[in-house]
């Protein structure tokens, strides 16, 4: 378990230590996301049903900490977005990180490695539906 929470942290600070700007690292941290269930998807999947309930035993305390730091670089991305401009000054930071990691992270559920989508196809479908939506750009909005 500790494995898990420590791959998933270390590709996400690698991705904030490489992009300055919020909308890259949300790029990069989508991607590094999808990778990880890729190559691991198992062990994501554990992760995910198990690290809330685990981090509440003295033994598994550190769990608690890769919860804190993960869901702190997620929201720290969003914020600098909203900051900078890059990202509506409208959304909500905690109802934004929780659409996020959980359209993200629910992938490991359906995607299997080595199917007919590559992982690379399906982390840049998420990237588009979040940065365009799914709304037809010629279409006006009521």
């Amino acid at each position: 378990m500790q494995g898990q929470g420590l791959l998933l942290v270390q590709l996400h600070r690698a991705v904030l230590a490489a992009a300055d700007a919020p909308r890259e690292q949300l790029r990069g941290c989508v991607i590094a996301s999808f990778a990880a269930i890729d190559a691991r998807p198992d062990a994501v999947a554990i992760y995910q049903a198990e690290a809330r309930g685990l981090a509440q035993q003295e033994r598994f305390a550190y769990i608690a900490d890769f919860l804190q730091e993960f869901r702190s670089m997620w929201r720290g991305i969003i914020t600098r977005g909203i900051e900078s401009g890059d990202f509506r000054a409208d959304l909500d930071v905690d109802v934004t990180y929780r659409f996020l990691r959980d359209t993200v992270w629910v992938a490991v559920r359906w995607y299997r490695p080595g199917g007919q989508l590559p992982v690379g196809a399906v982390a840049d479908q998420y990237l588009t539906i979040l940065e365009h939506g799914i709304a037809s750009p010629e279409k006006e909005q009521p």
